[in-house]
């Protein structure tokens, strides 16, 4: 700010502007939010260019520090399972629903620790490059192609620098049934030499509740054919069912679903719900409803790896980058609101609510 300080300075600039950049990016905002919030409470703001400045600055200390943290996840995984081969969960996420998003983020997650090992953000663009500027010193582009290629070829980066940059290698590839982004991959450190399982919670959707023979069996069971064998009756069923013509039509991809080999993928009963949490992180920082370029959604998506391996305390190191002094209200709000995080998650996690939940979203069904 200009006029007075209250706080220490780092050459010529404010720590305070620093950190008021920094917390409007963790409230999703930026320049002009923070211009209407100070001019409401009668305070001057700093100029574009210095907001841009100081982004630059917040932007090296975030990514030293988020590259930290998913090094020592990187190690945590060693660790845990005494070897350098493990199993991620990948999955892509794009700002913009459709084919048409112009920013997008490939994250890679431990399946054995739950904890972000490498991520790719990705922009198709430049406003440098489209207005055909000449600016040596600007954060470009990365991708080239459509929309919906970044998944695989984000996959492919963070596969390709892993032994590199993590030590690790990712030798289980947990994703969509219709992800491109395994055949990017699988070849990647030999011949076959990553293995491809599926995401439980996809395959869930697509098969469905038409196979008799995994249904529960007995006379409460939900299935009608299984009462009736039960019973000892012969299932009749009165029900008008598919033309032919339709049935032929989709029996080739029923079949599919229903195949040995597809189900074996699915015995290790994992999912890629932590890959959606963490896109929801990502999400809630930068608000989809918002475009930003190149270098404020790499700010983001660290900003975003910090908040979901290590909580709010994971953000102390983005201080220490900075060379701010850690505040006694500081350290302890973060603790605060990781511990109120937690407890929440464990209520939530609880079978009542769990039943409470599916009751609600049942009810919604009916009504609507």
């Amino acid at each position: 700010m200009n006029g007075f300080t209250s706080t220490a300075k780092i050459g010529r600039k404010s720590t305070l502007n620093s950190l008021l950049v920094l917390g409007l990016r963790l409230i999703g905002k930026g320049f002009t939010a923070g211009k209407k919030l100070l001019c409401t409470v009668n305070l001057p703001f700093m100029s574009k260019s210095t907001f841009r400045r100081h982004e630059d600055q917040l932007l090296k200390a975030v990514r030293c520090a988020a590259d930290k943290n998913m090094k020592e996840a990187a190690t945590e995984v060693r660790t845990k399972t005494k070897t350098s081969s493990c199993g991620v969960s990948v999955d892509g996420t794009w700002q913009r629903r459709g084919h048409n998003s112009l920013n997008g983020c490939v994250s890679a997650i431990s399946i054995d620790t739950g904890k972000v090992l490498d991520l790719e953000p990705m922009s198709l663009y430049c406003r440098y490059c489209d207005k055909k500027k000449n600016n040596d010193d600007h954060v470009c582009s990365n991708h080239v192609g459509s929309s919906a290629s970044m998944e695989t070829v984000g996959a492919y980066r963070i596969f390709d620098r892993s032994k590199q940059c993590k030590r690790l290698k990712y030798t289980k590839y947990y994703g969509d049934g219709d992800s491109n982004g395994f055949n990017a991959v699988k070849d990647i450190y030999g011949p076959d030499s990553v293995e491809k399982l599926e995401c439980i919670g996809h395959d869930q959707k697509r098969v469905g509740s038409k196979m008799h023979k995994q249904c529960p069996k007995g006379g409460d069971s939900w299935c009608k054919y299984q009462r009736a064998v039960h019973e000892g009756k012969v299932f009749v069923d009165k029900s008008p069912g598919l033309p032919n013509d339709i049935i032929n039509s989709i029996k080739t991809t029923y079949m599919s679903l229903c195949d040995s080999n597809l189900l074996s993928k699915c015995l290790h009963g994992k999912t890629q719900n932590n890959n959606k949490s963490f896109n929801n992180v990502i999400w809630t920082i930068l608000p989809k409803e918002t475009f930003v370029e190149m270098q404020s959604l790499t700010l983001g998506v660290n900003i975003a790896v910090l908040l979901f391996n290590s909580g709010n305390l994971g953000l102390l190191d983005v201080f220490k980058n900075l060379g701010v002094s850690l505040g006694q209200e500081t350290v302890k709000n973060f603790s605060l609101m990781d511990s109120e995080r937690v407890k929440s998650a464990k209520r939530h996690s609880l079978p009542t609510s769990k039943l409470s939940r599916k009751k609600g979203n049942l009810s919604k069904r009916l009504n609507y």
